[in-house]
């Protein structure tokens, strides 16, 4: 395989905190849920075909087909209902500034409240965030990301959500101005990554 087939390859798929995960996301479990649920009728047909009944271990298959094919569709309405977190044109501004964002397209979920983010950028004690849903209250994120880095070791990292994609990139050019080691947050950014949608 060529070095550009591998690259090509490579793009196919997105990560978890990249840009255009939550599309990318929806896509892949859309996909597998269509073609789970076609797999257990293509079985339970075979299986009707070549018995005349449907008491055979072709429909049997077919049910225990129909139980990761319903997790699947609970993940594809999940990310359907999300949506997107970030546009095109948002990232295209805020990547051009080179501002070494830490996560993209990220979505939250509470017992109260969700929150579709659309950067996360954590240097220097301090995470900042853009949100650029109206239904996104600052406090409450601030409340519910604070809770997360508690539990992973980061009770004092400074919280901050923006709403304004110009303020997020004049506070995200101030802490990349900050010089010096950073300390470790491999931990906590697994924590902030892993809780995400």
């Amino acid at each position: 395989m060529s070095s550009n087939e591998t690259n090509n390859t490579e793009k196919t798929k997105i990560y978890k905190g990249d840009f255009g995960y939550m599309k990318y996301r929806k896509k892949v479990e859309i996909a597998k849920t269509l073609f789970l649920l076609a797999l257990s009728v293509i079985l339970y047909v075979a299986g009707y075909i070549a018995t005349g009944s449907n008491q055979n271990l072709l429909t049997f298959a077919a049910v225990l087909g129909c139980l990761p094919m319903a997790r699947s569709a609970v993940e594809a309405v999940l990310f359907i209902k999300a949506g997107e977190c970030l546009s095109e044109e948002t990232y295209r501004k805020i990547e051009t500034e080179n501002l070494d964002i830490t996560y993209y397209d990220l979505y939250y979920t509470s017992y109260k409240k969700n929150f579709p983010i659309a950067a996360i950028k954590l240097k220097k004690g301090s995470l900042i965030a853009l949100s650029l849903s109206d239904k996104v209250e600052a406090s409450d994120f601030e409340e519910h990301i604070k809770g997360i880095l508690a539990n992973c070791g980061g009770s004092n990292i400074a919280v901050k959500l923006f709403k304004d994609t110009d303020k997020f990139i004049e506070r995200a050019r101030e802490l990349n101005a900050l010089t010096g080691e950073d300390p470790d947050y491999s931990f906590i950014l697994e924590n902030i990554l892993s809780t995400a949608l």
